[in-house]
């Protein structure tokens, strides 16, 4: 178990206290918005509606400003909702805010098992998208269907980037902020805490990553989500390096985007519809997975050869 984890008294009090600051970061996230979009309005004579779906998709403005809405609403609740209450133990947050020294060798190997463990992960999407639920639980899956639907009818909207300007805002608001705000909490916070709780850090990384994922309230990307957490999960445990798990969450969500980006400006022969539904046959799929992992087991060995030497 890593020494710096060993600083929490009350493990159990200490995550359930992050948890409720995290809580306390959206209500105050909210907050911020409110009064960015009260602002806003006062000044402009194109007023900006966050009612619905279909008023913020309706507008096309609203995709600058719903990315830097986004932006900062991340930071609120991943980030310093949580530093703010970490600040008192300033061992353990000086330890977890040190990124230590990435070497080339383990970024590579790294950037390969997630490139590769993306093409798998279409197939797991396709599948959670498919899952169907029980008869008693009928209204739960319409329910689940529907916001499913409005949060891919909105991201499709908000990647569908008409310049490079909004392309490199989407680049900061969608892959570099919430890789370094929630890798930050799940990964450096959350995965800790739990491994100090059960004692196993395999638990901890399967329950971090199913909070990870829980949080984004999307149950029809539940688990593929999920997937990518472990993945983080696993790279943070082996290198005890945050940044490395960063970088990681960073190369998924600039993956995706640039994808998007490529399709809308016309760059690649795809759809932004085909983007988001594109899935590798089984065997191309299954195959990726395996190379995922044995790029994920070279990681492992690289980053200890590496300590060793050190």
């Amino acid at each position: 178990m890593n020494k710096e984890i060993q600083n929490f008294s009350n493990p159990k009090k200490d995550l359930l206290l992050i948890i409720v600051a995290v809580l306390i970061g959206f209500v105050v996230s909210q907050f911020v918005v409110g009064l960015y979009i009260l602002v806003y309005n006062f000044f402009s004579d194109n007023p900006l509606n966050l009612e619905g779906i279909s008023s913020i998709i309706s507008n096309p403005n609203m995709r600058t400003h719903f990315l830097v809405i986004q932006s900062f609403t991340s930071l609120i609740v991943f980030f310093l909702a949580p530093y703010i209450y970490l600040r008192r133990k300033k061992e353990f947050l000086s330890n977890l805010l040190r990124f230590n020294k990435i070497q080339i060798s383990p970024l590579l190997i790294l950037s390969f098992a997630t490139i590769f463990f993306i093409l798998f992960n279409g197939l797991i999407i396709e599948w959670n998208k498919n899952i169907e639920f029980p008869p008693f639980l009928s209204s739960l899956e319409e329910y689940a269907k529907n916001r499913e639907l409005e949060l891919e009818e909105l991201t499709l909207f908000l990647v569908s980037f008409e310049n490079f300007n909004q392309y490199f805002l989407g680049i900061i608001a969608v892959a570099i902020i919430p890789a370094f705000c929630e890798e930050y909490l799940f990964r450096g916070v959350i995965q800790k805490k739990l491994e100090l709780i059960f004692k196993n850090i395999h638990v901890a990384i399967f329950l971090s990553s199913f909070v990870f994922s829980f949080f984004h309230f999307q149950f029809y990307g539940l688990i593929p989500r999920m997937f990518l957490g472990i993945l983080f999960g696993y790279f943070y445990y082996f290198s005890n390096n945050l940044s490395y798990p960063i970088i990681a969450h960073f190369i998924n969500n600039f993956f995706a985007l640039s994808l998007f980006y490529f399709s809308y400006s016309g760059l690649i022969d795809l759809s932004v519809e085909d983007v988001n539904n594109y899935q590798f046959p089984l065997f191309l799929s299954l195959l990726s997975l395996a190379i995922s992992l044995y790029f994920l087991r070279l990681f492992y060995l690289n980053v200890l050869s590496t300590k060793k030497i050190i």
